[in-house]
This record gives structure tokens, sequence and C-alpha cells, in this order.
């Protein structure tokens, strides 16, 4: 049998390759894809505009050959057929290859993916661009007669009466640090914030059932889906006024994110590196706090991500039976069902320094510094300790945890804080705050 042509040998190795690439490589950027979706398409044109006769002409000899008897001419031509039939099937899996590459990227990347239930919610999103620093201030609803402290998917706890202690841990989404503010929500779900609060309105914010805080913004939800957004919007991160059916809400570097009663994933804010890819995903979760990269965990326990990642913190494809994570600085945190902390990322301080943590419940970071909490209560930090964030050794009956830049808060699970940390703007002056 005839060897394959030069060209059915390309169009099957080019099209083997390109199928690879658009299944292994599931965050590659706009421009790899675009390049990917060049190549599909210039092979499928390749296939069929390629030679036609699949069978060379005969040179005299072997013509003479193939005329010497019946039989000899029967098997070449048996033989031609074959070779013509092979060829041509796998240049038929060729263009089948080629097509289903070009399906899946634009599927993908050019046309947002919808969730996997029916979507009623509309996608908000923003571009990158950067307007004046302005103050934004929202209009909450009317306060409702009762309160459920649910703010995420992670465990919570329920409302609890004054002079009861609260011992459900962890206790998500009731505590938020800024770069230089403290906020919390009471059993009531009306806000309370010590710092520099002289662009963090939340005097009006009642009905609320989880906050969220980066940098100089602070998110809070409502009770009946609604967003609310104070401080400082640089990129567009104030856009949330038409976000409603919000189940969860989280912040990351000058952008806010919320997830839809349909599984639907908002994102608003900067956009570098591809930050808005989130929109593209179902089947998450819990939203986590973020940085310059989001991180969320899925229904199936493992953890996605999107944003920056040259420094490897987006490594978290093999990472399973994930409880808790958070994006920090240069890092990816994950809590394990097993109380152990796994970490991708880069190392700046040595607040990845948690190989050595058990029994872990959730776990927080600042710029340079990281706290897990312990299932007993107790909470452990590494890293930069320069103004004392780090301090939390004696922290007890602890049932919730958050972190600022330079400062670390807890809730115990008395209602009351505690804080330690810098304190240039009073975020650290927590006493005479109950929750309960």
């Amino acid at each position: 049998m005839r060897k394959l042509s030069a060209s059915s040998i390309l169009s099957i190795l080019v099209s083997v390759a390109i199928v690879v690439l658009s299944i292994i490589v599931q965050n590659y950027s706009t421009l790899v894809a675009f390049v990917l979706l060049i190549i599909a398409m210039a092979l499928l044109i390749f296939i069929f505009v390629s030679e036609v006769k699949l069978i060379p002409q005969a040179d005299s000899k072997k013509m003479e050959v193939v005329q010497q008897g019946t039989p000899q001419r029967i098997r070449k031509r048996k033989s031609e057929r074959r070779a013509k039939a092979v060829e041509l099937m796998f240049k038929i899996i060729a263009c089948i290859a080629s097509l289903l590459t070009i399906y899946n990227i634009i599927s993908t990347k050019f046309i947002k993916a919808p969730d996997i239930q029916s979507i009623e919610t509309p996608v908000f999103t923003s571009t990158p661009t950067v307007s004046p620093a302005k103050v934004i201030t929202a209009n909450t609803p009317s306060p409702l007669p009762t309160y459920t402290i649910i703010p995420t998917a992670v465990p919570t706890a329920s409302p609890t009466p004054v002079g009861v202690i609260k011992d459900d841990r962890p206790i998500k989404g009731i505590l938020a640090a800024g770069e230089k503010f403290t906020a919390a929500v009471d059993i009531n779900g009306v806000a309370v914030c010590v710092g520099e609060v002289s662009e963090i309105y939340i005097e009006d914010w009642v009905d609320i059932k989880q906050i969220s805080a980066n940098g100089q913004h602070l998110l809070g939800l409502t009770h009946d889906g609604k967003v609310l957004f104070t401080g400082i919007s640089e990129s567009g991160d104030d856009n949330i006024a038409n976000w409603t059916s919000i189940e969860q809400i989280a912040t990351c570097y000058q952008g806010s994110i919320g997830i839809t009663s349909k599984g639907r994933i908002l994102f608003t804010g900067l956009n570098n590196n591809e930050m808005s890819y989130c929109t593209t995903w179902s089947g998450i979760k819990t939203l986590c706090e973020s940085e310059k990269h989001i991180v969320v965990i899925t229904n199936h326990a493992k953890v996605v991500t999107s944003g920056y990642g040259g420094d490897g913190r987006r490594n978290t494809a093999q990472i399973t039976d994930v409880v808790d994570a958070c994006a920090a600085n240069g890092s990816t945190f994950c809590v394990l069902s097993s109380g152990k902390v796994t970490v991708l990322g880069k190392d700046y301080a040595g607040e990845d320094s948690v190989e050595r943590w058990r029994d872990i419940v959730a776990i927080a970071g600042g710029e340079k510094h990281t706290i897990g909490l312990k299932n007993d209560g107790t909470v452990v930090a590494v890293g930069d300790n320069l103004y004392g964030q780090c301090d939390v050794e004696t922290w007890t009956d602890i049932v919730a945890i958050c972190a600022g830049p330079y400062h670390t808060v807890g809730l115990k699970s008395d209602g009351t804080l505690v804080a330690t940390g810098l304190n240039d703007s009073g975020q650290c002056n927590v006493d005479g705050i109950d929750l309960w």
C-alpha cells in the first residue's frame, strides 16, 4: 500500500496539536485563543484546497508492469483504491478536529458561556478604564423584622439572643477589613465601622447579611439580594446598581464580585489580566476574598481562579477537598477538609509558611501576613509582623477572622471583637463593639 501524502500527514499532526492545546490550556488569553482559531481555520482551508488526486501518476515503467497482465492490474487498482480511502479518511478526521477546535474556541472565549441553568439575570461588567476617584454612597432598603446570618455557603450560625455564646465556627461574611478601616455586621443586620470613615458611609446600612472590603471600598449585601457600595471607586468597581438577586459578594483589587441565585457570577472593576473571565464560570459554591486574582470554590470542592497568575498562584487544578480559600498579595491559600493548608504563589516575608498548620477551618491574608482560625477557637499567624499584625497567640474563643493589609481582626464567640496591628487611623479600635 502506498504511503500517505505529506499534506495528509501535516493535516493530521496540526489538527491533533491544536485540539490538544484547546483542551489543556483552560485559561489561555484571548490572544492565544485568536491565534489557535486562525491556525484551525487555515488548516481547514488547506485541507479543502490540497491536492484532489490522492494517487500520483504512475511512471512509464510502472505502467508497463501493470499492463503485463490483468491480475496485476486488478491488484494495483485495488491497492490504489484502499490507499485513497485511507488518505481520505484521515483528511476527514483532520477536518472534523479543526471544526471542533474552532467551535470550542469561539464558544469559550469569544461568546460568554451561560450558566448551566436558565439565566434571567444579565451580566454587568465594566471595561478597565480608570476614572477620577469619587466617593460613593448607596441608598438601602428599609429594615426587615428578622435577621439570620447566612452570608456565604460556608456553615454559619443562626441568630442568638444577647448574652448567649455562639460557638459555630467559622462564621463568614460579617467581618471585613480595608486598608484603614474595620467593618462588621451586628445581629440585627446593622453595619458598624471604625477607623478612617470619612469616605465610608454606612450609617444607613441596615438589613445587611454580608460585607466585604478591599483597599478603600466596602461592599454590603442585603437580605433581598441588593448590593451596596461605599468608599473610593477608581475603576468602575461601584457599578453594582443593577445587580439583583445576589446571593454572595466578594471584593478584589479595585473590583467587586457577586453571584446570583441562578449561579451566575458578576464582575465589575479593573479588568487587568482578564479578571472578568470569572463571569464564564458555573457550578460555583463560594466566592472568596480576592486580590489581583479572583479565587472561588466550586460545588465539587475545587478551586478556580482568574486574573494575574505569572508566579504560579493560579495553578490550583490538582487541589481538591477545599473548604475555605483566599487570595492575598502574591499567593492563593486553600484550607482542606483535613485541616491542612495548601499555598501557591510567591512568598515575600514568610506569609506562605503554613505547611505545619493543622486543624484550620478558615484563613485570611493581608499584604504580607497570613492568619488561620483553628477549630478550637485559637488563631495562628505567619509573615511580616512589623506592626504587630501577627500578635494573635493569646486570642481564644474566636469564631471569625479577617485581615486588612497591616492589621488583623477576630470575632469572639460572645460577639465582641479583638484587633491587632497598624492602628494609624483607628482601625483597631474595636473595644465596645458587641455584635450579639
